[in-house]
C-alpha cells in the first residue's frame, strides 16, 4: 500500500462531510469528476473501497469510518498549527473569514457587515453563508455566527441573544385555500423529527392548519409569506422587521436557538478577530429586543434594520 498524504484526506473528508461528490467540489472549489477521480484513486491505493455510492450520495463504509476517525485527528492537528501561527498576528488588519446563518446574513447580517467595515476599513470580511461548526474547528473561517444551544466545547465565544418566532402573514395579500384549512408553510429542517415538531405547533395553534408548502430555506418561506401563500414561523427580525408582514393575531411566541458569536481558541486574542467579534457582540445586544421579539416595532429604534427594500412585491 501507498502511503497518504494530506491532500488525498483532504478531498476523503470533504466527501464524508458534504455527502456528495458534487458538494465537496463546491466546498473545496474544484470540478466534481475531479473529486470522484481522487477519491477512485485512493480507493486503489488503499485498496479498499471507502464509500458505497448511490443516486443519492456517498455513504461511508466500514472501512471509511476507521479512516475518517484517523482523517479528523489529522485535520485537527493540522489545523492546530495554521490557528497557532495566525493567533501570532495581531495587526488590526487584514482579512477576517466570516461564516454565518444565510437568514442572518440576508436580514439584519448586512448592518452588522456595514458596522464592521465602517468602523475597520483596513479589514477585509470574507462572507460565507453556512451553519457547518467544522468551518472553525478546521479553519476554514475565523468567526461564526450561529444558532445554536450547545456549541462546540473546542469553540469560544459568547451567547449573543435568544432567538423568538411568531406566526407571520402578509398585511394586504393573504391567500385562503378553497379547499379550507389555514395554509401553513413549514420549513424543512434536516432532521424529520424537527419537521414534524415544526408542523404540530402550527396544529396547536390552527387544529386545521394545512402544510401547504415545505421549504429548505427560511429565505425562501419569508419570500412565500410576502407573496401571500400562507403563514410561516419566522424569528422575530426576520418578520418584524418586513414592513408586508404582521404577526398573527393567535400567534404566541416560540423560543428558537440561541445566537452564538464563535471563533477558534488560538484566535481569540488576534487583533483583528477581536475587533470583529466585539462589534458582532455589541450589535446584537443593542438589536436583543428585536431578536428576541419584545415588541413588534423594536426594530423602528434601529431603521438599518428595515426590510423597505424588499417591499416592492
Amino acid at each position: 500500500m501507498q502511503a497518504l498524504n494530506w491532500d488525498d484526506l483532504r478531498f476523503f473528508l470533504s466527501v464524508a462531510t458534504q455527502g456528495t461528490a458534487k458538494q465537496a467540489g463546491e466546498a473545496m472549489k474544484v470540478n466534481h469528476t475531479t473529486v470522484a477521480r481522487r477519491i477512485a484513486s485512493l480507493e486503489q491505493r488503499l485498496g479498499s473501497r471507502l464509500f458505497d455510492k448511490s443516486p443519492a450520495g456517498f455513504k461511508l463504509t466500514t472501512a471509511g469510518e476507521k479512516i475518517l476517525q484517523a482523517a479528523e485527528r489529522v485535520a485537527d492537528e493540522f489545523a492546530g498549527i495554521e490557528a497557532s501561527i495566525a493567533g501570532e498576528d495581531m495587526a488590526l488588519s487584514g482579512t477576517v473569514r466570516l461564516t454565518i446563518s444565510d437568514s442572518v446574513l440576508n436580514t439584519i447580517g448586512m448592518a452588522l457587515i456595514r458596522r464592521v467595515l465602517t468602523h475597520h476599513p483596513e479589514i477585509d470580511l470574507q462572507l460565507a453563508a453556512s451553519d457547518i461548526v467544522s468551518d472553525l474547528l478546521r479553519r476554514e473561517a475565523d468567526v461564526a455566527v450561529r444558532y445554536t444551544n450547545a456549541p462546540h466545547q473546542s469553540l469560544v465565544g459568547r451567547r449573543a441573544a435568544a432567538t423568538v418566532y411568531h406566526l407571520y402573514r402578509r398585511k394586504d395579500r393573504y391567500l385562503a385555500p378553497a379547499n379550507g384549512g389555514t395554509p401553513a408553510l413549514v420549513y424543512t429542517y434536516q432532521k424529520s423529527a424537527d419537521t414534524l415538531t415544526n408542523a404540530k405547533w402550527f396544529r396547536d395553534i390552527f387544529p386545521d392548519a394545512r402544510t401547504q408548502a415545505s421549504f429548505n430555506s427560511a429565505l425562501a418561506m419569508h419570500e412565500a409569506a410576502r407573496a401571500g401563500l400562507g403563514l410561516a414561523r419566522l424569528p422575530c427580525f426576520m418578520g418584524d422587521t418586513d414592513p408586508l408582514l404582521e404577526r398573527h393575531p393567535r400567534s404566541v411566541a416560540e423560543k428558537g436557538y440561541d445566537i452564538w458569536i464563535l471563533t477558534h481558541p488560538d484566535l481569540r486574542t488576534t487583533a483583528r478577530i477581536r475587533a470583529v467579534t466585539d462589534i458582532l457582540w455589541q450589535r446584537f445586544q443593542a438589536w436583543r429586543g428585536v431578536i428576541e421579539g419584545e415588541v413588534p416595532k423594536a426594530w423602528k429604534k434601529f431603521p438599518e434594520l428595515s426590510l423597505d427594500r424588499l417591499a416592492g412585491g
